[in-house]
């Protein structure tokens, strides 16, 4: 690091959270444990943009009327059929494939377990 550059840095703390206490192992703690709820603070190029978990300078309003026009804009050029199939996607049917190992007699139908000790 040089002194006088601007840096981007995410601290976490949230002493509300169960899931943040005791941390045992810093780094395992943040891969495995830490969610965004969990950070407190943001820097971007040296500015602050979250502090106590909450954005500093963002127009939360303008940016959802900005994504609800987007999505109404997709909406209307993709027709009305496009947007269902896009949010309400069809299911695939489960196929069940039969067991090539021969840890039970499984086939397909169900499992059947193998008893040998009777």
């Amino acid at each position: 690091m040089t002194p006088g550059k601007k840096a981007d840095l995410v601290l976490l703390k949230n002493d509300r959270s169960p899931a943040m206490y005791p941390i045992l192992h810093p780094y395992g703690h943040v891969v495995y444990q830490a969610t965004r709820a969990d950070v407190h603070t943001v820097l971007v190029n040296g500015t602050v943009v979250k502090y106590a978990h909450e954005l500093v300078g963002v127009d939360l309003e303008r940016a959802r009327t900005a994504v609800a026009a987007t999505v109404d804009y997709a909406r209307t050029t993709m027709g009305e059929d496009a947007w269902r199939e896009a949010v309400e996607p069809q299911i695939p049917t489960t196929e069940v494939i039969s067991n090539p190992y021969t840890y039970s007699e499984y086939r397909g139908e169900g499992v059947a377990v193998q008893n040998e000790g009777a």
